[in-house]
């Protein structure tokens, strides 16, 4: 059968269906939903009330929890009074009391122990017109027992009824002063800081401690069970520290006793409760700044 070259229809196919608008918007909703609920989802998972969070926490271990109490900024100023209760750096430093030249107050680690000496911890006192006024040098071991602590300002009087604030700072190494010493051709140079019967002289190689020379002075013999309980006390120092490889000595004479240390810090292992007994290597212009904060003339 002919077609008279007429073109012969097979099917015909149907036109594509072009997508939804309704279904972008659906999937665009279900991503941003799943972005938003990302932080609900997490702390569902890590919270050990659940079955889930179980599982999670005996893999990875419980998060670190942070109490908010214990979290402040670094800038922010108390007021220093009998309610004053500074949280921060693992430190509670509560009951202020402000008298004349002196101030009291309480301080515990907030959770285990703490030492001090390892970081430059300061309380800083500011006026009432929030400028500094002095800083307090924070030193020992901390337990969560409370210590009650006092200073006694050379420089800077209370006045009754006018508001002080203060905060609790680490001063980083480099924000000290500099100090400029007389060295030899060896880089030795040395600091003598004194204040009443102390007098420590350190030596420095290079602007480091390398070695500390402590002289103590006590003559005053009016009450005989003191000065005897004293003598004592210098008198086992003086077998410590032998015991530890370096040298000390006392010596009686007409008016009481003297003391005298030398210890070279490169052989000494220092474990002596005084903390004016830097370690080695400690820099020259932080002791040079601690000592002279504490009431000591330094030279």
């Amino acid at each position: 059968m002919e077609n008279n070259n007429e073109p012969i229809v097979l099917g015909t196919l149907k036109k594509e269906k072009s997508s939804k608008p309704i279904f972008v918007f659906i999937v665009l909703g279900i991503l941003i939903a799943t972005v938003f609920s990302f932080p609900y989802i997490e702390d569902y998972v890590k919270s050990p009330d659940n079955f889930i969070g179980k599982i999670y926490t005996s893999i990875f271990g419980e998060e670190e929890i942070i109490e908010e109490d214990n979290v402040i900024e670094e800038d922010s100023l108390f007021i220093l009074n009998s309610q004053t209760n500074i949280n921060i750096y693992n430190i509670n430093l509560t009951s202020i009391s402000l008298n004349n030249n002196i101030i009291t107050y309480n301080l515990k680690a907030i959770n285990n122990t703490l030492n001090l000496d390892n970081n430059n911890y300061f309380l800083e006192i500011y006026g009432s017109n929030k400028n500094l006024l002095e800083r307090i040098k924070l030193t020992g071991n901390l337990t969560n027992k409370i210590e009650e602590r006092t200073f006694t300002f050379h420089d800077l009087k209370f006045n009754s009824g006018t508001s002080y604030y203060g905060k609790i700072i680490i001063l980083k190494d480099e924000e000290y002063e500099e100090v400029i010493l007389s060295t030899d051709e060896s880089g030795i140079a040395s600091i003598t800081c004194q204040k009443l019967s102390d007098k420590y002289e350190y030596t420095f190689e290079n602007y480091l401690l390398k070695r500390i020379n402590h002289t103590y002075a006590f003559t005053d013999t009016s009450n005989l069970d003191y000065y005897l309980s004293l003598f004592e006390e210098y008198s086992n120092l003086v077998k410590t520290i032998n015991n530890l490889g370096a040298s000390a000595s006392i010596t009686e004479t007409n008016e009481g006793f003297v003391f005298t240390a030398s210890l070279d810090l490169e052989k000494l292992i220092n474990n002596l409760n005084n903390r004016y007994y830097y370690l080695l290597n400690k820099q020259a212009k932080i002791i040079n700044y601690d000592m002279k904060l504490e009431g000591f003339i330094c030279n």
